[in-house]
């Protein structure tokens, strides 16, 4: 056994550095990652591994995914097994993402998609917003009052209609019913979003009422930071010229 180790300590070391080599993947801003890994045993003999590909379809800060087997080494009259462990690790690395940029003058009737999805946040607002208001208390807050209440066709102040105030103080808020379809809320036809991703809770602030970015759907994420970067990356071509 000892003659076998120090025979085959350069084959084991160089494994072992190779190995090692492969714990870490920085990606920037990419949705796919494939690592081929190949191993070479001193010219005794090369072995190429399986290839490990990440698919990034959330918003996700990082994946790792290990990889096990053996490697059989023929020498001489003898086979030999070693196992080995390979750890990969994705890392989106966001940092060339502006955190904080303005989209003006987007145009509605040309971003048929950004209007949809506003549509739906503007119906109902309540759960997207960054301040937490309760379900009993949103008829009553001045977000509401100001901005909503004027489109709400079931609005306790319109007339025969009776604001609620009698819950129970044990009654859990989720279990309230508020009834919000603010679909007629009237969007203007060019509208301003300002995005600060800088600090949390992150958000988007439209038409003066501040929205919980991680609280929208992924996609409308998606089509804003994209919308950003078209913008970001716009300006600096015209600062080189």
């Amino acid at each position: 056994m000892k003659s076998f180790i120090k025979k085959y300590a350069p084959v084991c070391l160089i494994i072992f550095v190779v190995l090692t080599s492969f714990n870490y993947t920085h990606l920037s801003n990419s949705e796919s990652l494939k690592l081929s890994d190949t191993i070479n045993l001193n010219n005794i003999r090369e072995l190429s591994l399986d290839t490990v590909k990440f698919l990034l379809f959330e918003d996700v800060a990082n994946i790792e995914n290990v990889r096990r087997d053996t490697i059989y080494i023929n020498a001489g009259d003898s086979i030999y097994k070693i196992p080995f462990r390979i750890s990969a690790k994705v890392v989106l690395d966001n940092t060339t993402r502006n955190r904080y940029f303005k989209l003006t003058g987007m145009s509605l009737l040309d971003n048929p998609e950004l209007e949809t999805y506003l549509i739906d946040l503007f119906s109902n607002p309540r759960s997207k917003l960054k301040e937490e208001i309760p379900p009993k208390y949103w008829q009553r807050h001045e977000i509401y009052l100001r901005y909503f209440e004027p489109y709400d066709n079931n609005s306790p102040y319109l007339p025969g209609n009776t604001l609620n105030t009698d819950y129970d103080e044990d009654e859990v808020d989720d279990q309230i019913q508020v009834l919000e379809n603010y679909s007629n809320f009237p969007l203007p036809e060019t509208i301003d979003l300002e995005v600060d991703l800088r600090k949390i809770p992150r958000t988007l602030k439209i038409l003066d009422i501040e929205f919980d970015f991680d609280k929208l759907d992924k996609r409308f994420q998606r089509l804003i930071l994209n919308s950003g970067d078209k913008v970001i990356n716009k300006n600096r071509k015209s600062n080189l010229r």
